[in-house]
């Protein structure tokens, strides 16, 4: 009987615990939005207040509940015994000394970028990473804005919502290919994989960076590669709470906050402002987030740069194999 009374004693204490804060929020006049507007207005605090050069502002991800967070991260990192070091891409003789490229550069201006898509909640940053990539080859191969299937490759691959691998995936693309968007939609869950006929596959694909470490050395491997090639390059990076509020200016996560793990991005080019080299990026979180789906991130922060992978396709002959510009 005192273990029930005690139980019951519990229960009641609980009951007027979640009274209390009702009895609060209304007695201040304030709503759960208004809330998560404070923390928004906190996070914007501590961002002047470590001088970074980035605007955190309500987004469409902003407000997500901790289960639809962690949905929205899905990069999985690759074991080291994985990594073959025959697949690792070296920088080309003529290119051994750091640098040979502009201090900015943006696939996204020469038109070698395809539109930002939207992953919704489901961890498939893997699948979109990897597609987002293909389609930029194409369009570099002179063969269209095409828009791929990542709903074939969610279907068809071994990898989930709950998260993949990268090199899986483009070996996936390289073997099986995908076929067009219009053919199969997307539709933010795993199904059934339905046979189908590829009309674009990955000819060959390489490691930029096979390690979870960002560095100057991979950063300026990177970018030799991106320039010297005008391809992208599909990397991870860590997500941290702030990054879904994220609108503008050059992210820098903020020392001591949630990691909710990792996340695949198409790198697309670089920059630097007043010192600060960042990289520009295309995401998969869908227009309504960032800079119209892009972002701006400093380089090395919340290890960017790392797991990068390079690929190619090949057009009308094997010489467009990698790597020709």
């Amino acid at each position: 009987m005192k273990s029930l009374s005690k139980q019951r004693i519990v229960h009641l204490t609980k009951q007027a615990v979640i009274v209390f804060l009702f009895f609060l929020f209304w007695t201040l006049g304030l709503s759960p939005s208004q809330g998560s507007a404070k923390s928004l207005e906190a996070l914007q605090v501590d961002i002047t207040r470590y001088n970074l050069q980035w605007i955190a502002r309500e987004t469409a991800l902003s407000h997500l509940s901790s289960e639809e967070k962690q949905r929205r991260a899905g990069g999985l990192k690759t074991p080291p015994d994985r990594i073959n070091p025959e697949q690792i891409w070296q920088k080309p003789e003529r290119d051994r000394a750091i640098g040979g490229y502009p201090l900015s550069y943006n696939l996204w201006d020469s038109g070698m970028i395809t539109p930002v898509r939207d992953q919704e909640s489901c961890g498939s940053c893997w699948a979109f990473a990897a597609v987002a990539n293909l389609e930029s080859l194409l369009l570099q191969a002179g063969q269209g804005g095409q828009d791929l299937s990542e709903q074939v490759v969610l279907n068809c691959s071994a990898g989930t919502c709950s998260g993949w691998y990268l090199d899986y995936t483009f070996t996936f693309l390289q073997s099986s290919g995908t076929t067009l968007e219009s053919t199969f939609p997307y539709q933010g869950s795993k199904q059934t994989c339905q046979p189908y006929t590829a009309t674009a596959n990955i000819a060959q694909w390489q490691w930029i960076n096979p390690t979870g470490i960002a560095s100057d050395y991979y950063d300026d491997l990177i970018k030799t590669f991106i320039y010297t090639y005008g391809k992208p390059v599909s990397t991870r990076m860590e997500v941290y709470d702030s990054f879904y509020s994220y609108t503008s200016g050059i992210y820098e996560h903020i020392a001591g906050e949630y990691n909710w793990g990792g996340h695949f991005v198409l790198i697309i080019g670089w920059g630097n402002q007043d010192g600060v080299n960042y990289w520009i990026c295309k995401n998969s979180w869908g227009t309504y987030w960032g800079q119209s789906g892009l972002f701006y991130i400093k380089a090395q922060d919340s290890a960017i740069g790392t797991y990068a992978i390079g690929a190619s396709v090949a057009v009308s002959s094997p010489s467009y194999l990698l790597w020709t510009k």
